[in-house]
This record gives structure tokens, C-alpha cells and sequence, in this order.
């Protein structure tokens, strides 16, 4: 998950869905999956390339 500045107020909303999401489908959060970064498409291709190279 991209989840973009953890100070503002869109970021956190985001990231409280992520966690609700992540609560009602019984998986567990991993916070290896959630990436600081803005949230454009290069971002996101950014932490994609990230993730993968984990």
C-alpha cells in the first residue's frame, strides 16, 4: 500500500481503511507492505519496484 504523507488527513483516512480492510478479511498487517510515498503512478511504481525487490 502506497500510503502517502502520514500527516495529512487523506493518508490517514487511507490507511484506517487499509487496516479495517486488512481486519475484516482476518489478515494480519504487515507493515512491509505500506510504503511512504506520494500517490501518483510514479510512487506507486516505486514502491511496486520495492516490494518486488524484497
Amino acid at each position: 500500500m502506497s500510503l502517502g504523507s502520514k500527516s495529512h488527513q487523506d493518508a490517514i483516512r487511507r490507511f484506517k481503511g487499509y487496516l479495517f480492510a486488512l481486519e475484516e478479511a482476518g489478515v494480519l498487517y504487515d507493515d512491509e507492505l505500506v510504503f511512504e510515498r506520494g500517490l501518483d503512478g510514479i510512487s506507486g511504481e516505486e514502491a511496486i519496484e520495492e516490494l518486488m525487490a524484497n
